[in-house]
């Protein structure tokens, strides 16, 4: 199998199901979060991205308050 830009994949790679693990965990608990707070899923939908790191980054800075 090949992956991106046509490199080989090295098949039963730790690193790579931890990725998926975490990606589907993400999605998941977004869609769960949907059915109560449409708003609050959305931005998280927009500001958080996954792939070799995960990282939340909103498009406008979040005023924190703790």
């Amino acid at each position: 199998a090949a992956g991106l830009a046509g490199r080989t994949r090295r098949l039963g790679d730790e690193s790579e199901r931890a990725r998926k693990a975490v990606t589907g965990r993400i999605r998941d608990t977004l869609r769960r979060i949907d059915d109560r707070h449409p708003a609050l899923a959305a931005h998280l939908r927009d500001s958080v991205s996954t792939g070799s790191s995960c990282r939340y980054q909103p498009a406008t800075p979040v005023p924190w308050r703790l």
